[in-house]
């Protein structure tokens, strides 16, 4: 779970989130692949954007080529969602979502990683901002269901300059992830 407050700096806008997370026990092993993942996200994340979503577009292509299990789970919910396109089409929207979740993996350390300040002229809300303020100023709450469709951890620096939040997800089936994670999102 994640909770936010957020408070001003400088006259910039800030985000302080404080997460809480289930413990996971891990080995003396993975505590080390653990740090070492961090550091790499770290590093990562002072590549230039447009470059990360070169690189993950061009492997997340790669990826669609062979059998995979996110090429799987894409091509499962294209067949539920788009019953009407043929076979020719559905593989086209599948590379697509395979090219986009590329560029999900590889954009997402700028995203936990670089100052809130990067972010604050590059994100365009489409108005989101001053309805859930209005909502929020009126006493109402507000519920924000985000799928995973496109970078939704930058989803979540925009929720969190509107009010407090909490964040719930579903912890990482590889253990040593979750302190990257957490890392990121504080």
């Amino acid at each position: 779970m994640t909770r936010s407050e957020v408070f001003s700096r400088g006259g910039f806008p800030c985000v302080k989130v404080r997460v809480e997370s289930i413990v996971v026990e891990l080995t003396s092993g993975q505590r080390i692949a653990a740090a070492a993942l961090v550091w790499l996200a770290r590093a990562w994340a002072r590549v230039p954007v447009s470059l990360a979503q070169r690189f993950g577009a061009s492997l997340g292509f790669l990826a669609d080529l062979i059998p995979n299990r996110e090429r799987w789970v894409a091509s499962r919910n294209i067949d539920y969602c788009f019953d009407a396109l043929d076979e020719h089409e559905r593989r086209r929207l599948r590379r697509a979502v395979m090219t986009e979740t590329g560029k999900l993996f590889f954009e997402m350390p700028a995203a936990w990683f670089r100052p809130l300040a990067y972010w604050e002229n590059r994100i365009d809300t489409g108005g989101f901002e001053e309805y859930a303020r209005g909502l929020l100023a009126q006493g109402k709450g507000l519920i924000v269901a985000a799928p995973h469709l496109g970078n939704w951890e930058i989803s979540l620096i925009v929720v969190a300059r509107i009010g407090p939040i909490t964040a719930m997800y579903r912890p990482p089936r590889q253990p040593i992830v979750e302190p990257m994670l957490m890392r990121g999102r504080e």
